[in-house]
């Protein structure tokens, strides 16, 4: 498992999310957990190695709870809303030309929101989770 990204989190223990991928698959996956505290390298391997998995979709409803933002419940609700965001005036404009902060700071933030949530819905369809399925997933 290659390091690519490390998030750390210390108040009396060094507690990180380690992002890592799998040479083989290429696949990314993150595992948190503590560790010494020594050295940061061997505390990220300690936790590539050791750590407990995260679930990204946990993380994505943890981030809707903190911004009060959320999450559709079904895969008809997340089409419903990539298609209100596609016909956005304000994601459409940045499709021309975007925003920037130097220039239109708030247009600028709301195309990036935009933009993220976007990706983010597309990304939940594109793994099937079976909890935004309304009936139980096939066997």
């Amino acid at each position: 498992m290659k390091l690519v990204q490390v998030y750390w989190f210390t108040s009396g223990k060094t507690t990180g999310i380690v992002i890592g991928q799998d040479e083989v698959t290429g696949k990314c996956k993150g595992y948190i957990g503590t560790a010494a505290g020594a050295n940061e390298l061997s505390d990220a391997t300690h936790i590539l190695e050791y750590g407990s998995p995260v679930d990204p979709l946990m993380l994505i409803a943890i981030l809707c709870q903190l911004y009060n933002f959320s999450l559709p419940k079904s895969r008809e609700e997340i089409f419903a809303r990539i298609d209100e965001i596609e016909k956005d005036e304000r994601y459409l404009s940045g499709l021309k030309e975007k925003a920037t902060v130097d220039v239109n700071a708030p247009l600028a933030l709301i195309q990036l929101a935009l933009e993220t949530e976007l990706q983010t819905l597309r990304w939940v369809l594109a793994t099937n989770y079976s909890s935004l399925q309304k009936e139980a997933p096939d066997a």
